[in-house]
């Protein structure tokens, strides 16, 4: 039986938080979910393009395992070199980070 995805979770802006895994749902709404899990995350400027990879065992310090890894939860934190708050959020695993688009 396939596990089914709640369509609020569908609505969600920013990074998609659920991914279906084998009947399961494997949920990456908080920063310690994305250490755990072997994700990194990505902060892209939508201004003048820098990208860097977030340190999350650092955020995790800062800001505590809870604390959400939507981007409405970090954006705010969030500025660019260049005083930008235009930051987009990329979210990738070891085996895709660095393909595609950056």
């Amino acid at each position: 039986m396939a596990a089914t995805v709640p369509q609020s979770a569908l609505d969600v802006m920013g990074i998609c938080s659920l991914f279906v895994l084998m009947n399961r749902i494997l949920s990456l709404t908080t920063i310690g979910a994305l250490i755990d899990n072997a994700h990194n995350l990505r902060a892209y400027c939508n201004s003048c393009r820098h990208c860097v990879k977030l340190d999350l065992e650092a955020l995790a310090a800062r800001l505590g395992r809870d604390h959400g890894s939507m981007h409405v939860d970090l954006v705010p934190k969030l500025k660019c070199e260049c005083g930008s708050k235009d930051i987009a959020l990329i979210l990738s695993t070891e085996a895709t980070e660095g393909r595609g688009h950056v």
